[in-house]
């Protein structure tokens, strides 16, 4: 795989990565509330699936762009996890 692959690669883990945190409080806030149910369980599949789709697909193309994606979500998981801190400090 080229280098621009990996790159996009990694770019597309970012962006499911942060979509995916921030579904995931959102998720928090549904669960916790306890008003929407059947809504927090479509969001909570709909996260996981997503993910899935995405590695998969990632790892159609090779070890390097699927490391690479899990790279852009690692790092879209501090900064999500760092940006929450933040606001609640």
């Amino acid at each position: 795989m080229n280098a621009v692959s990996v790159v996009i690669a990694g770019v597309a883990g970012f962006v499911c990565g942060f979509a995916f945190f921030r579904a995931l409080a959102a998720n928090v806030a549904l669960y916790v509330s306890g008003q929407a149910k059947g809504r927090a369980i479509a969001v909570h599949v709909l996260r996981l699936a997503g993910v899935g789709v995405l590695f998969f697909a990632a790892a159609q193309f090779g070890a390097a762009p699927l490391l690479a994606t899990l790279v852009g979500f690692l790092i879209a998981r501090a900064v999500t996890t760092r940006k929450k801190k933040e606001e609640t400090a």
